[in-house]
C-alpha cells in the first residue's frame, strides 16, 4: 500500500525497519538484547492453534502504526515474526520443532 511505502521512506531516516522489528522482538525497551526464550513448556496441540498474537507482536504493531504503517495489526505481525523465525511455537512433537529452535538461536541480534 502507498501509505506503508511512504511510512517506510519516512522511517528510514530513523534507521532500518530491521531494527524496529528486532527491537520489538527483543523488547529492547527493557534492556533485553536477545530473542525471548522459547516457551518454558512446549505447547499442546490445542494451545498452538490459539497462538495469534504475543506481547512482542502487539508492541511491534503499535510502533509501526505510530510510524504511519497500516495493515500491521498484532496478528499480522505475529505471523510475520513466525515467518522470520523470531518465534518458535511448534508443538514439541512436531518434526520441525527442534530444527526451528536451532535456526532461531542462530538469528543475529544487533
Amino acid at each position: 500500500d502507498e501509505r506503508d511505502a511512504a511510512a517506510e521512506l519516512a522511517a528510514s531516516a530513523e534507521g532500518p525497519l530491521r531494527d524496529v522489528v528486532v527491537d520489538a522482538a527483543c523488547d529492547r525497551a527493557l534492556g533485553v538484547d536477545r530473542l525471548p526464550p522459547r516457551r518454558p513448556v512446549a505447547p499442546t496441540v490445542a494451545e498452538v492453534s490459539t497462538f495469534v498474537t504475543s506481547a512482542e507482536s502487539v508492541a511491534l504493531s503499535k510502533d509501526l502504526k505510530k510510524r504511519g504503517w497500516s495493515f500491521v495489526g498484532p496478528t499480522t505481525m505475529y505471523a510475520f515474526m513466525q515467518s522470520m523465525g523470531l518465534v518458535n511455537d511448534h508443538h514439541a512433537g512436531c518434526f520441525v520443532h527442534e530444527a526451528a529452535e536451532k535456526a532461531r538461536k542462530r538469528i543475529r541480534i544487533g
